[in-house]
């Protein structure tokens, strides 16, 4: 082993040490994050931001990080690709497939096209708080906000039809924000 690979892993695990000892120190995470990703461990960088970001929303180097990311452009390609292949070869009627495909295209800030995942999925289950929910998010991001309320309001509706009256809170608080 190099004297840079042998470097590479004592990064590695200093930093998984410094998290297990604070595991809400977000600097650590993308500290990690970086060494994950010149590793090219992708889906390990992922998610030491992803948690960077979730202990400090604010955290515009975890998010520039993210985004900024030309490989994580092709990780969510193949993620697409794969449900894509999902849905054409084993299961045209796969709405967790074409919510998945959505989310992925958000990460790509392809707001269209996942507004049109979302809605194939509503075709095919009509009562899927999820594709509801992402669908009204994405347009709120487009800045549809009529659209959006209208989308996250049938959410809360098949929230309450089916007893999941802490779930239709969470959406109603969502509702609020964007009024």
């Amino acid at each position: 082993m190099s004297q840079n690979e042998l470097e590479t892993i004592a990064a590695i695990a200093h930093f998984s040490e410094a998290i297990k000892m604070n595991p809400n120190h977000p600097k650590a995470y993308v500290d990690r994050a970086s060494v994950r990703d010149k590793l090219g461990n992708i889906k390990g960088a992922i998610a030491d931001l992803t948690k960077a970001i979730e202990i400090n929303s604010k955290d515009e180097q975890s998010y520039n990080n993210r985004d900024a990311n030309p490989l994580l452009f092709e990780y969510y390609q193949g993620i697409m690709a794969d449900l894509t292949k999902a849905i054409e070869e084993t299961n045209p009627d796969n709405v967790r497939a074409y919510i998945y495909c959505g989310l992925s295209r958000i990460c790509l800030k392809d707001y269209q096209a996942a507004i049109a995942n979302f809605t194939k999925a509503i075709e095919i289950d009509f009562d899927n708080i999820n594709a509801y929910s992402y669908r009204g998010l994405t347009r709120a991001l487009l800045g549809d906000k009529q659209g959006a309320i209208t989308d996250l309001q049938q959410s809360v509706f098949i929230c309450q039809q089916h007893g999941r009256q802490a779930l239709a809170q969470q959406i109603l608080e969502n509702i609020a924000n964007l009024a």
